[in-house]
């Protein structure tokens, strides 16, 4: 277990190879209750801070919502692919590659990118406080991004971003699984994501309370964030997870996104590929 000060980003916080990183810690006064209304508005203050230190193009915040804590039921069990000809060869080989939500702050094609994936807010709720805590998280999954829907209207838009082939992936459970056992995967989920320039779920907890406790008013101490290394991190990465992995700005909504996610046991920093032939017996060439 280790925590690491990192200048302009927060603590890192690291155990047994997988990590988070929180740049704002904050607890509340005893037995307050913040409306959606103000959660919101806190993020966005915290959210325009954190863009102008990390020299982000600032967004305009007109579509703000809490993403659900909880995954939302999906309607259907497939999922659609836009590709271009170079990876459309790999998938109809069941030949699929995973790739780690770093990529995507620097990936060549500048439609695609994101510098706010990983990053999110939890609003966690205790007994007696509540606390806001600002991370950076998922440095430990790996995604496959694939689309709810190809509807006809709105596939110009995505042939245009993402290449001029269309997939269908059938049985979208069961490939998910596939894949999950291929690579290592300690868990993985499946999920639709939410669109909103606040990126922020709320939760109970008892967190809040046993925080406070340990710190106290004034600063935060160092006992404080090793605790938490030592003893939460895990609950930490999933709870921040609808936000910082599930939760993108609103700018990419008619991406409509269905992401597979893959935690692996310790962090990654690399795309991987796994290859089966009974990946391949998912995929529907439709263009």
């Amino acid at each position: 277990m280790s925590v690491e000060f990192i200048a302009d980003r927060g603590y890192k916080l690291c155990k047994e190879g997988r990590s988070l990183i929180l740049s704002v810690i904050s607890i509340g006064k005893e037995h307050t209750k913040l409306t959606d209304k103000q959660v919101l508005e806190s993020v966005r203050i915290a959210g325009a801070y954190l863009d102008k230190i990390a020299n982000r193009a600032p967004l305009d915040y007109k579509r703000i919502a809490i993403t659900p804590a909880e995954t939302p039921p999906l309607q259907g069990d497939s999922a659609y692919k836009f590709t271009d000809d170079s990876g459309l060869r790999y998938w109809l080989d069941g030949d699929i590659r995973l790739t780690p939500l770093s990529h995507y702050h620097v990936i060549e094609n500048e439609l695609a990118r994101d510098e706010r994936e990983g990053f999110g807010m939890v609003h966690l709720q205790g007994p007696i406080r509540f606390a806001d805590l600002q991370s950076s998280s998922g440095h430990n999954a790996l995604i496959i991004c694939t689309s709810s829907d190809a509807r006809k209207s709105e596939r110009n838009l995505r042939h245009i971003k993402f290449g001029k082939r269309l997939l269908k992936i059938n049985r979208l459970t069961e490939f998910t699984k596939k894949i999950a056992d291929l690579a290592g995967a300690t868990r993985y989920a499946i999920r639709d994501m939410s669109y909103s320039d606040v990126k922020v779920v709320r939760a109970k907890s008892e967190l809040p309370d046993l925080m406070f406790a340990l710190n106290g008013l004034g600063d935060l101490k160092q006992t404080l964030l090793e605790y938490l290394a030592d003893n939460h991190l895990d609950e930490l990465i999933r709870i921040t997870e609808a936000a910082s992995a599930f939760t993108k700005p609103n700018s990419f909504r008619e991406e409509r996104e269905r992401r597979l996610l893959f935690a692996m046991g310790s962090d990654v920093s690399q795309h991987i590929a796994v290859k089966d032939k009974s990946l391949a017996e998912h995929i529907e060439l439709i263009v």
